[in-house]
């Protein structure tokens, strides 16, 4: 654009003087030179200059297209660099990402998990041999028919709730405390508090959910009246980790042999 100005700027007057000269050629004579003579040399010569200035003006158009292009590459290879570094901080986002939901699906389902455990807990049912959760836990009166000196009390527990009963303890006890009580088939002669019997520590599991198992977790005891007690109350009680007290009695009337066939 701007050698074109040049060009221009030069060739105006050298086309004005080639005019002059053409209507004035026949009127005006210097020496031997035609006014008409000089004015073509004088067009020629600012032509010259016109096309000097123009080459110039092109070599600078050239250096500096040269130097806008060394530029525009220098520009390139910059924008190329922040690009790759872009996709590469890109690319470690989208891993840092991908850790990230990972993580936080973890943890959602940890929450999720440890707000099942909190829902759930164990709830449980005992039942005495023949006798019922709904019968027993009105404390009724049982009558026990002796064969033996002793007698096997079987309770037999249900969990039907959602969660274990975790490192339970259950107690049974007699009332009078003449009364002895022993696990099943270990029957003592003597021992210290001998009208109770615990099952605890490492003999006692958890007691798991019936929807589970299906099955009642036994706790079976040997039972000893004197032979001057005719009636005693029996009580079981069992609690856990997550278990409240559950506790439940019965009066026992004994029947022994000889009474068997007495009307009562």
């Amino acid at each position: 654009m701007r050698t074109g100005l040049w060009v221009l700027a030069f060739l105006l007057p050298a086309a004005w003087l080639a005019i002059l000269s053409y209507l004035l050629k026949d009127r005006v004579q210097l020496g031997k030179l035609a006014l008409g003579d000089i004015v073509n040399i004088a067009a020629v010569l600012m032509a010259a200059f016109s096309l000097f200035v123009a080459i110039a003006a092109y070599r600078d158009a050239t250096r500096s297209g040269a130097e806008q292009q060394r530029t525009l590459d220098a520009s390139r290879s910059a924008l190329e660099v922040v690009v790759e570094t872009a996709t590469k901080q890109q690319q470690l986002l989208e891993r840092a990402a991908g850790t990230l939901d990972t993580q936080l699906s973890l943890l959602q389902e940890q929450a999720r998990r440890e707000l099942e455990r909190l829902g759930r807990k164990p709830t449980i049912e005992v039942a005495l041999g023949d006798i019922p959760w709904s019968v027993l836990r009105t404390n009724p009166t049982v009558p026990v028919r002796f064969e033996q000196q002793w007698h096997t009390f079987d309770f037999l527990v249900k969990n039907i709730g959602t969660a274990p009963a975790t490192r339970p303890t259950t107690i049974i006890s007699a009332n009078p405390v003449t009364v002895f009580v022993d696990a099943a088939d270990i029957r003592m002669a003597e021992r210290q508090n001998h009208n109770t019997y615990q099952f605890s520590g490492q003999s006692a599991q958890d007691i798991q959910p019936f929807a589970q198992v299906s099955t009642a977790f036994r706790y079976s005891v040997d039972v000893t009246p004197p032979q001057n007690v005719n009636e005693f109350d029996l009580r079981f009680r069992m609690f856990a980790e997550n278990l409240p007290a559950t506790e439940v009695s019965i009066h026992v009337r004994v029947i022994k042999p000889a009474q068997a066939g007495t009307p009562q």
